[in-house]
């Protein structure tokens, strides 16, 4: 099966490039080569004990991880509003294959 997929373009320029893999970002220590979109209505937030929301978030992050990024989707940034969390640039020059895997945690019926 093939899932077809647009990319968008972005505000961010290559501040920090990835090279060398595997890459595993967990945020333990900060957010790396992450960055915020400047065109977005809303941002991520780095957090460690549950979101501030009752009922909704995680309360660690994946896989033994403290730390995780989350967005706020609780009105009013639900539905109309974006927040978009960009990642390093890939150099993907040297590999035969790649492959993007990440984990999320949703809550509730939105």
């Amino acid at each position: 099966m093939c899932s077809l997929f647009t990319i968008s373009t972005f505000s961010q320029t290559c501040g920090t490039t990835i090279n060398t893999f595997p890459y595993n970002e967990g945020f333990e220590t900060g957010v790396g080569g992450w960055t915020q979109d400047l065109g977005d209505n809303f941002d991520w937030t780095r957090d460690s004990a549950g979101t501030p929301s009752s009922n909704t978030g995680p309360n660690t992050g994946n896989g033994g991880s403290t730390w995780y990024m989350f967005t706020e989707s609780s009105s009013p940034n639900y539905p109309t509003q974006t927040a978009n969390l960009e990642s390093p640039c890939f150099d993907l020059t040297s590999a035969a294959s790649a492959q993007f895997s990440f984990y999320y945690h949703m809550y509730g019926a939105s």
